[in-house]
């Protein structure tokens, strides 16, 4: 559902689905998203989307859906 919206907006966007993360709903939300373990899986992800966004470019990776 939310990809199609992502394509209905167009660029820039871009989707990831990462793996499970931590052992409990909280590692997954505080623990991915804020902790420094957790952006360590991420940060390099945003920043190539960010990069490419201000360089004008279309598709960062395979692994985006744009």
């Amino acid at each position: 559902m939310l990809g199609v919206e992502l394509r209905k907006k167009g660029f820039p966007n871009a989707a990831k689905i990462y793996p499970p993360f931590g052992t409990s709903a909280q590692d997954g939300h505080w623990g991915f998203g804020a902790r420094r373990d957790g952006i360590a899986v991420w940060a390099l992800d945003v920043k190539a989307f960010l990069d490419a966004t201000v360089r004008g470019e279309r598709s960062v990776g395979a692994s985006y859906a744009f």
